[in-house]
């Protein structure tokens, strides 16, 4: 990366350092542990020389670097003995795909490392500007070299905490470097009581437990983050970050996290499910090493079975046999021959039998009606008959006497004169019901 040297935080260019061995060229980033510069050596060979600068605890005073106030002192003072333990130990290791450490020295009340400067670009310049280049080729050749890194680093006790875009230097031909040690931590360190360490964390590519400070850390920390540089790969976006993935569960809302296993982005489905496995968020769920991402990686493609497998059919018929002794096995029996219903012609019903209200048959329906109309007419004319006796009582110029006239069987089936005895009896305290 190539930054313009605007902050006022940075040693100008032309500053000397180590009694002149060193001299910086410009600066090339500010990080959470320190400043980066672009600088040459005594031999004119082109360096990059790290500054202890953590921002938040500490200011400079012209080119000295003083804690921020009198309660950073002590924690500054921890920060720079890290900065040194970590540059003594990353000078100790020899792997080609991670970056050399030259030496460590003290100056300026700081402390600075020299290591090599590797030609590239980091990985968030390239999917940000060329992500044409990502071919699945170099996709698997750039995995495969993290790993290798990171697999080295393991064995050693040393995790690099800091498995980022940018701290990954992609070169023209394709060869992969690991920069940037300012997060690692070793577990001798933690073995021999120096538990005073400041914390980084990277929205995205932090594993939740790098949010605890008593969150054990290991191998699966670290394939968290290259989890999360996978995802970028693939998406073009970092995944949401630990802590919004773990207040989200806490509110009993669903994980932002959207699997790349349930997406239909062309990725080969090892690396998909490498990545999803990866980024879980409990720890013993994930990939527990580079060993276990490669195993996925070089493992079977998985596949759905397929509807009609001829193998599962077979077992399912295997399984009828076994277990349904009374059936015969092939097609079921309306499929080998016809329905009786379709063979036989359809019989009638039988005709339905009518009762009276308490529950007597009647045998001739019609007879049945005809006495009905005979006694409903004999009762209409009582009712005429004991109006005309009172028509003595009507004041003269009064109305006609009302007639009562019985209801008149209207034409139709008997089924529908039936109905309309039921209907038209209905409001009458005498009249009988029938039941159908």
């Amino acid at each position: 990366m190539d930054y313009a040297d605007d902050t006022v935080t940075a040693l100008p260019a032309g500053t000397e350092l180590l009694r002149g061995q060193y001299r910086i060229t410009r600066s090339l980033g500010q990080g959470g542990f320190g400043l980066t510069y672009l600088a040459s050596d005594s031999l004119n060979r082109t360096v990059v020389i790290k500054e202890c600068y953590p921002s938040q605890i500490c200011t400079r005073d012209g080119r000295q670097v003083v804690p921020s106030g009198a309660e950073s002192a002590p924690f500054f003072a921890s920060v720079l003995e890290q900065f040194q333990a970590e540059a003594h130990c990353l000078a100790e290791l020899d792997h080609p795909k991670i970056v050399a450490v030259h030496q460590t020295f003290t100056e300026n009340g700081t402390a600075y490392t020299a290591m090599d400067f590797v030609e590239g670009e980091d990985l968030h310049e390239l999917v940000d500007h060329a992500p044409g280049r990502l071919t699945p080729r170099l996709v698997d050749g750039l995995l495969r070299q993290v790993l290798d890194a990171l697999s080295y680093l393991h064995d050693r006790g040393v995790l690099h905490r800091d498995v980022a875009p940018d701290n990954l230097i992609l070169s023209e031909a394709g060869d992969v470097t690991l920069i940037d040690f300012g997060a690692s931590y070793s577990t001798d360190d933690a073995e021999n009581g120096q538990n005073q360490r400041m914390l980084a964390v990277k929205d995205g590519y932090s594993p939740p437990e790098f949010y605890g400070a008593d969150d054990a850390q290991g191998a699966h920390s670290d394939m968290y983050s290259l989890g999360a540089l996978c995802h970028l790969m693939f998406t073009g976006e970092a995944p949401p970050d630990a802590q919004t993935r773990l207040d989200m569960i806490a509110q009993g809302r669903m994980d932002p996290y959207v699997p790349l296993e349930s997406t239909d982005f062309e990725i080969d489905i090892r690396l998909k499910l490498a990545t999803d496995r990866s980024l879980a968020l409990t720890a013993t769920d994930r990939l527990g090493c580079a060993d276990e991402w490669l195993a996925v990686m070089d493992g079977p493609i998985p596949k759905p079975l397929p509807v009609f497998d001829p193998a599962v059919i077979g077992v399912i018929e295997e399984l009828v046999v076994k277990t349904n002794k009374v059936l015969t096995p092939g097609l079921p029996k309306v499929l080998q021959r016809p329905l009786k219903a379709l063979d036989e012609p359809r019989q009638a019903p039988p005709p339905k039998q009518y009762v009276d209200i308490f529950g007597n048959p009647i045998e001739d329906v019609e007879a049945y009606l005809d006495e009905q109309d005979r006694l409903s007419q004999k009762r209409s004319k009582s009712r005429t008959r004991l109006l005309l006796q009172g028509d003595h009582l009507r004041a003269s110029g009064a109305r006609a006497p009302v007639q009562v006239t019985s209801n008149q069987t209207s034409g139709g089936s008997l089924f529908e004169k039936f109905c309309d005895r039921l209907k038209g009896d209905r409001s009458s305290p005498n009249t009988r019901l029938f039941l159908i």
